[in-house]
C-alpha cells in the first residue's frame, strides 16, 4: 500500500492510498468539465474546489450564533456572496497537528542543520566558525566521519565553488519532509541560535537575507499545524522578518532565554483561516479525489478532497 506524499510536483493520488490520519483515497473521477472556484485567505494561501466538493467551516446561523457547518461548497457559496465575505467571517479550518511525512535520513542530524542555518541566514560561515561549531556540539570526540559529514552537507546544498552566499540559504527537503521528529529537531537547532519573542505575544520573530529560506521555513511552520507570515524588515529592504506563530508542537521546539520570554503560551491553540476573497476561475477538465475522511492539502487546509488539473490549457496545474 503507498503512502501519499505531498512532495513538489503533487503527484495525483491513487485508490487504496495512505494520505494521512489513516484517511484513505477511496475514488479518483475522470476527468470531467466542472466550474472552478478559486478561494482565497488572509494568510495567501489559494484553495481550488469545484461546486460539489464537501467543505466544512465556521461562521454564524440563526440567532447569531457561531458554529459549524459541512456543506457542498455550493451550499455555502449561495449563502456567501462576495459582498458577504467583507462583512461577515467565515472561517476554514487549517491543520492542528504536525503532519506526519515518512522518515527520511538526513546527512547531519537535523538539530546541527537548524543550528547552522540560523548562523548561516546572518553570518558568513567560514573555516573558523566550523571549528567553533565542532566544539559546541562536541564533534571532534565524534570521529573524523561527522566533520566530513557537516562539510559535505554545506557544500551539497549552501557552498557553491567554495562560496557561500547567504541569500540562497534554503531548508533540504530531506528536513522538510522529514518525520515529525526530524522536524521539531531542526527548529530546535534553529531556536537554539536565533529568534526573540514577540513582546508576551506567543509569537517568535526571526530575520533572514534569504526568500526562499523564509518561504520554506514558513512552510515547514505550516506543515507542524501552526501560522507563519513574512514581510520586509522596515529598516532593510534586502532582509526578510519571519513570525511564527506557536501551537505545542512548536513551543517545546524552544528552550532557554526564547522560552521564558513566552510566559503567556497556552497550550491547545487551534488555528482557522479566514476566508478573504471567492473568484470564478471558469470551467476546466479536473479530475477530483474522494476520501474517507478530512486531509491536509498542499497548503494544509484541511479539506475533504482535492482537485488536479487536467485542461489542455493546463495540463501540469497541480491544486
Amino acid at each position: 500500500m503507498r503512502i501519499y506524499l505531498q512532495k513538489r510536483g503533487y503527484a495525483e493520488p491513487q485508490v487504496g492510498d495512505i494520505i494521512q490520519y489513516n484517511t484513505k483515497v477511496t475514488k479518483v473521477s475522470e476527468p470531467v468539465a466542472k466550474d472552478i472556484f478559486k478561494l482565497t485567505f488572509k494568510d495567501d494561501t489559494v484553495v481550488y474546489t469545484s461546486k460539489d466538493q464537501v467543505w466544512t467551516y465556521y461562521g454564524y446561523g440563526y440567532g447569531g450564533i457561531r458554529r459549524e457547518f459541512t456543506t457542498t461548497f455550493e451550499e455555502f457559496y449561495r449563502k456567501a456572496s462576495l459582498k458577504d465575505l467583507t462583512t461577515t467571517n467565515y472561517d476554514f479550518p487549517a491543520l492542528t497537528a504536525p503532519y506526519n511525512f515518512t522518515d527520511t535520513k538526513p546527512i547531519i542530524h537535523p538539530l546541527l542543520a537548524g543550528y547552522i542555518s540560523a548562523s548561516s541566514i546572518r553570518t558568513k560561515i567560514n573555516a573558523r566558525y566550523l571549528n567553533e561549531l565542532y566544539r559546541l556540539f562536541n564533534l571532534p570526540q565524534c570521529s573524523f566521519v561527522a566533520k566530513k559529514r557537516l562539510i559535505e552537507y554545506m557544500k551539497k546544498y549552501w557552498w557553491k565553488a567554495d562560496k557561500f552566499n547567504p541569500k540562497t540559504v534554503f531548508i533540504p527537503d530531506e528536513i522538510k519532509y522529514g518525520s515529525i521528529t526530524c522536524r521539531k529537531s531542526f527548529l530546535h537547532g534553529l531556536f537554539l541560535n536565533t529568534g526573540k519573542a514577540d513582546n508576551g505575544k506567543n509569537k517568535i520573530i526571526l530575520r533572514t537575507v534569504s526568500k526562499v529560506f523564509a518561504d520554506d521555513l514558513i512552510w515547514l511552520i505550516k506543515s507542524m499545524g501552526s501560522r507563519a507570515r513574512k514581510r520586509k524588515c522596515p529598516n532593510s529592504v534586502h532582509s526578510w522578518m519571519v513570525t511564527i506563530e506557536l501551537n505545542d508542537a512548536i513551543f517545546y521546539t524552544t528552550s532557554g532565554k526564547l522560552r521564558n520570554s513566552l510566559v503567556n503560551y497556552e497550550d491547545g491553540t487551534v488555528y482557522l483561516k479566514r476566508l478573504r476573497s471567492i473568484q470564478y476561475v471558469g470551467q476546466r477538465y479536473w479530475s477530483e479525489i474522494y476520501t474517507t475522511g478530512p486531509y491536509a492539502n498542499k497548503d494544509f487546509v484541511l479539506v475533504r478532497g482535492d482537485l488536479f488539473g487536467k485542461s489542455e490549457k493546463d495540463k501540469d496545474t497541480r491544486v
